[in-house]
This record gives structure tokens, C-alpha cells and sequence, in this order.
């Protein structure tokens, strides 16, 4: 069951009271790892930045709680080659509707690494939480996505 790819949307916004420039770009949709074409909007992941801290998140709509935590980190193979993502701390949990939730877990990212995600074939990632983990992988057609949030990232 796959969907067709969701164009990221880019928000950027200055605060009048400080003039610090902030920004948001999401969603980009993953995919199981196992079959690629197998499309699933309830983990995406996008960019937020701003005062000179930029974080990639991990977005998680579903049935049941997993409890990200990002103090875990963020797993990351680019390539095969194993990278570990900071934690920024902060983690946001919701109860959409019924048993429906939704769980963000924020990772510091730096411009290197969002330019190797970029142009890599594959992007596998785990986020882990107190009640079990999500891995998901990127391929082309959604790390393309990654080179328009470059520009920004690593901005002051």
C-alpha cells in the first residue's frame, strides 16, 4: 500500500520582537525498509531550525505510544556507514483522537550530514523510546528533499 510523494512545505518566519529567522520544513515521508515502495505517512520526518540551532525530527502518527525520547539519539546509516545523532532534549506527545497518537523526537543536525543524507541511495534511522523503537529508511526520492533545507541549516 504506497502513496505518492508529498512535496515538503518551507516556512520560514522572523520574530519582530528580536528579528531571529526560524524555520520548519516538512513532512518527507519514509519508507519501510524491507519495500521501498512501500510509502507510510505515519513517520515522517522534517527540519526546524533557528538561533543557531538546527534539529532533523522524527514524526510519529499511529495507534500506541512508543515514547521517543530523543536523550536516546537518533541512529543513523547513510550508506551503511553508522552515525549517531544528538538529542536536542525535547520530545512532543499528543493524543490525536481516540487511540490515535502522535510523538516528535528532536536530533541536532549539522549542515555536513544533511548534505551526505542528501546524496546518499540510502537513509536508514531509528528512534528509540521507552516502549520500543521506529526504523524507517529514505531512498533518492525523498532524500532529494534534503538538499532544498541546506541552504539553511548551519545558519546562524
Amino acid at each position: 500500500m504506497g502513496c505518492a510523494t508529498i512535496e515538503p512545505k518551507l516556512t520560514e518566519k522572523t520574530n519582530p520582537y528580536n528579528q531571529m529567522k526560524s524555520y520548519k520544513y516538512e513532512p518527507i515521508i519514509t519508507a519501510s525498509c524491507e519495500n521501498p515502495s512501500n510509502l507510510s505517512t505515519f513517520v515522517t520526518v522534517g527540519f526546524l531550525g533557528g538561533d543557531g540551532i538546527h534539529s532533523i525530527f522524527v514524526h510519529y502518527t499511529s495507534k500506541g505510544w512508543v515514547f521517543l525520547d530523543s536523550n536516546h539519539g537518533l541512529d543513523v546509516l547513510i550508506d551503511g556507514a553508522v552515525f549517531k545523532l544528538k538529542g536536542t532534549g525535547l520530545n512532543d506527545r499528543n493524543v490525536v483522537y481516540g487511540a490515535t497518537v502522535e510523538e516528535k523526537s528532536y536530533y541536532l543536525v549539522t549542515k555536513e550530514i544533511t548534505e551526505k543524507m542528501s546524496k546518499a541511495k540510502k537513509v536508514q534511522f531509528r528512534a528509540t523510546g521507552s516502549k520500543g523503537y521506529l526504523e524507517r529508511c529514505l531512498y533518492p526520492e525523498q532524500l532529494k528533499f534534503f538538499a532544498n533545507v541546506i541552504p539553511l541549516v548551519g545558519t546562524k
